[in-house]
């Protein structure tokens, strides 16, 4: 008679969950590479997908002993042609990355900001310093800026999605140094887009 050992179903259950993860990532590169990636875009108030980001982002970021603040402009912007959930997507990798590399008590910013004919989402931390010369890599598939330092859910993917979301919206996704941190994103995209 064969004993059943249930101790390991939570670490079996995560590691298919990981898998799973790192498949349907796969996945999206793929068609992205195929050009069978395809967008739905609909008028988006972009002022409302960050404060939906932001309510449910502060229990996180707060659990992980970090401030999360949210920086809107006074003027109301337009809605903006976009596929919502794909700009979400973007989002969501671009603030879990803060997170992973934010260390405790620093602060992460959402901000939504125009310049010239653009709108700009922004996520600003103080995590990781990422040298200058390795800023252009940060966007390439299983690169990792700080090859000692893996957390095990990642795989260097999460950055080149969100890049391949902002070209499909003929967009850019910029990174840049922080004034007193180290890191910002900004998603840019045209009002013409």
């Amino acid at each position: 008679m064969s004993s059943t050992v249930y101790g390991d179903e939570p670490l079996i259950e995560n590691e298919s969950l990981r898998m799973t993860r790192l498949v349907n990532d796969l996945l999206l590169l793929t068609n992205a590479d195929s050009c069978h990636w395809h967008i739905s875009k609909d008028e988006t108030e972009l002022d409302t997908l960050l404060i939906d980001l932001y309510e449910n982002y502060l229990p996180i970021t707060r659990q992980n002993h970090k401030a999360l603040k949210i920086c809107l402009p006074n003027e109301i912007f337009p809605p903006l042609l976009v596929d919502k959930d794909r700009i979400n997507q973007c989002l969501i990798i671009l603030l879990d990355n803060a997170i992973t590399h934010t260390p405790p008590n620093t602060q992460i910013t959402l901000a939504l900001q125009q310049n010239n004919h653009f709108i700009e989402l922004v996520i600003q931390d103080n995590g990781n310093v990422i040298p200058n010369d390795l800023k252009s890599r940060v966007f390439e598939r299983f690169y990792q800026v700080d090859s000692s330092r893996h957390h095990k859910e990642h795989y260097g993917l999460g950055l080149s999605i969100a890049f391949e979301i902002v070209k499909l919206h003929k967009g850019n996704l910029i990174l840049k140094d922080t004034p007193d941190g180290e890191c910002t994103f900004i998603i840019r995209l045209s009002y013409k887009s």
